[in-house]
């Protein structure tokens, strides 16, 4: 609507103009042209012909004026600009996150365009078979989530490869979740279609989507008794096709053993009641820390814990008697499934954790959302990491929704994963990457190697600023949709593949828009607080007063003549 805006300005001089030549005064012929020029001011000073400020000289010698929209491409000359100016006027919707990257900071003046739609998407490219795939999608205005209640509910849909409707969902608040659970493992390009209120389309675009087949999880438990949630929770694994070593004691010297048919060749979690381990000695304690300590993640059952000195002297782990009644519940959530409740343990986690020494412990509470009652508390140890359970009697659920306790015990494996130590793998740090826009790719998990698209130049990694523990390099994808890059280390046998999704740079632009708005705002955020630019802002009021008067002015004259 711009060049509209552009034009009304136009016509709104051009009127004023020809108006004047009803007037033979001079007196007369200045308050006209002066009441056109103050209504053209109050337009641009409200932001409402940006048109008319792109064409304006800048304000000031050392403030650089940039309309994105024109010039989309920050090209080697617009950056000399850039370096030279003290501050920075944008106009339009801005710049990604990879071109702001490489840019000086400079003071910078934007705003957001009031009347075009932007669209927030939120999703693993990557899924594990058996995980629900989920996408979210909240609308955002001013770069903040709206939606009009008054109005009728909106919706979108999710699409296979070949146009059938997988998921749809409406909604009439901010936000909706679309959710679909994969038959196989493959990779492929779905497709998203989000509508208004009225049914017309606000957008669409390719939603890629990784399925991989999970190795068997392999499994080291032990258990001071034998309990229906133990039993319960070997099903789930069992079902699973985890591997298990599984011990429980059903008395003094009596033992009940289950071995794997298939060796266990490298354990991924090592499952514990809390009352096992106060009763090993230091030399088997030790082991079990050494084994933490080289990678692997230990998870306590805490209901049965009855040693609060050990926990705190061996684990920083301060217990204290639960103030809840016996009846009480904690309520869980469990993605796709609602929620779950669930009995909390004796012994509670203090909330303010605090170690012998005096200081913060290192254990953290999942989930972190205000009102809720944290169940599962998890601290790193050295090369791993420990993870707390406080809630009991999940095995109530075992026959009545047996789904919806596998969906639960899926959400903390996947999340003791995301939180344990840094492992092999590659990754961007744009979420949406676009066709010869350069990326920056990182790899975690090692000291030295490099990266490459397959066949391809090798790209050596190095340090970088904004990626702690990682080492990083550039890349320009030159093709569109899935693409293959190799990562080659010391510490591999043979290269790692990961693949990535290269959109197309037309692809869902009011995705583009909000990551845009995000980016700017993050280029703005570099500066201290003292050398940010301030915006312009001229008191209104007297502009406003000022055409009143010249508005009554004429019309007074024109009365005196009728």
């Amino acid at each position: 609507m711009n060049w509209l805006n552009g034009i009304l300005s136009l016509l709104l001089i051009a009127v004023a103009l020809w108006s004047m030549r009803g007037y033979t005064r001079r007196l007369e012929k200045a308050l006209v042209l002066c009441s056109a020029l103050c209504v053209l001011a109050i337009l641009w000073q409200e932001n409402w012909i940006p048109w008319l400020q792109a064409q304006l000289p800048p304000k000031s010698p050392s403030t650089l004026v940039i309309h994105s929209d024109k010039q989309a491409v920050l090209t080697p000359s617009l950056q000399r600009q850039i370096e030279g100016a003290q501050q920075i006027q944008l106009l339009g919707d801005g710049y990604r996150r990879s071109q702001w990257q490489d840019i000086k900071a400079r003071p910078l003046v934007w705003q957001q365009d009031k009347d075009k739609p932007s669209l927030q998407l939120q999703f693993k490219p990557q899924v594990a078979l058996g995980r629900e795939f989920e996408l979210v999608i909240q609308r955002q205005m001013h770069s903040r989530p709206v939606v009009d209640q008054r109005r009728g509910q909106w919706h979108a849909q999710l699409l296979a490869e070949n146009g059938v409707v997988l998921a749809e969902e409406k909604s009439k608040e901010a936000s909706l979740r679309l959710r679909w659970l994969a038959p196989v493992a493959e990779r492929m390009v779905l497709q998203a279609k989000v509508f208004d209120e009225n049914e017309r389309l606000i957008d669409a675009g390719p939603i890629p989507v990784e399925v991989k087949a999970l190795k068997p999880l392999q499994v080291w438990g032990r258990f001071d008794a034998s309990s229906f949630d133990a039993r319960s929770l070997q099903n789930v694994l069992r079902q699973s096709q985890a591997l298990l070593d599984w011990q429980t004691r059903l008395g003094k010297d009596i033992q009940h053993i289950e071995t794997p048919v298939t060796e266990i060749t490298n354990t991924d979690l090592m499952l514990i009641d809390a009352a096992f381990l106060e009763q090993q000695s230091g030399a088997s304690l030790q082991q079990i820390l050494a084994q933490v300590a080289k990678g692997k993640t230990l998870m306590v059952l805490g209901a049965n814990a009855n040693q609060t000195n050990f926990w705190r002297q061996r684990f920083e782990l301060n217990l204290q008697a639960s103030n809840l009644t016996k009846d009480a519940e904690v309520t869980v959530d469990v993605a796709g499934f609602g929620s779950m409740s669930l009995t909390p343990n004796a012994f509670s986690v203090m909330p303010n954790n605090v170690s012998n020494a005096g200081k913060a412990s290192t254990w953290h509470a999942y989930p972190q959302s205000k009102g809720s009652t944290p169940w599962l508390w998890q601290r790193s140890w050295q090369g791993g990491g420990i993870a707390w359970i406080a809630l009991s009697d999940w095995h109530r659920h075992a026959i009545a929704t047996p789904q919806k306790l596998t969906a639960w015990w899926q959400q903390i494996f996947d999340q003791l994963e995301s939180a344990g130590p840094n492992s092999l793998g590659i990754s961007l740090r744009d979420e949406m990457p676009l066709l010869g826009e350069r990326q920056i790719v990182c790899a975690q998990g090692i000291v030295q190697g490099g990266i490459s698209a397959v066949e391809k130049v090798v790209l050596p990694l190095s340090s970088y600023a904004e990626a702690v523990d990682q080492l990083c390099t550039a890349w320009r994808p030159m093709q569109i949709g899935w693409q293959e890059l190799s990562l080659t280390a010391p510490e591999l046998k043979s290269p790692m593949q990961q693949g990535f999704y290269v959109y197309a740079n037309d692809a869902w632009p009011t995705w583009q828009r909000y990551l845009k708005a995000q980016a700017n705002l993050e280029f703005a955020e570099r500066l201290p607080a003292r050398l940010k630019a301030v915006a312009p802002q001229l008191p209104m009021w007297p502009l406003y007063l000022l055409t009143a008067l010249l508005l009554l002015g004429l019309w007074r004259i024109d009365t005196k003549r009728a």
